[in-house]
């Protein structure tokens, strides 16, 4: 095969030997991955504006514990998003 025949667009090899059908599943999957990861990402943030508006009901004691955790849950989120569309900008990196 000659050079630059290879084609490969969001880590997906249009020329190996799957079908184009195949190809573009995958592709799909990849971007519906990443849109519910953003959905998910929406979540987080809602998470984190419950607990805000919890905290300042409510007094129990481990207010900062639960507002430490509503952080580190979105950090999270934000990682996993961040990674998952890396993958599909540069999918040699991962």
């Amino acid at each position: 095969m000659k050079e630059g025949l290879d084609k490969q667009y969001f880590g997906i090899n249009f020329m190996s030997n799957t079908t184009v059908l195949e190809n573009y599943a995958l592709l799909a999957i990849k971007f519906g991955i990443s849109f519910f990861l953003l959905v998910y990402l929406i979540f987080a943030i809602v998470v984190i504006r419950q607990v805000k508006v919890m905290t300042s009901t409510l007094k129990v004691g481990f207010e900062l514990q639960l507002k430490t955790l509503a952080y580190i849950h979105f950090a999270f989120t934000l990682f996993v998003l961040v990674i998952s569309v890396l993958s599909l900008i540069i999918p040699s990196l991962f």
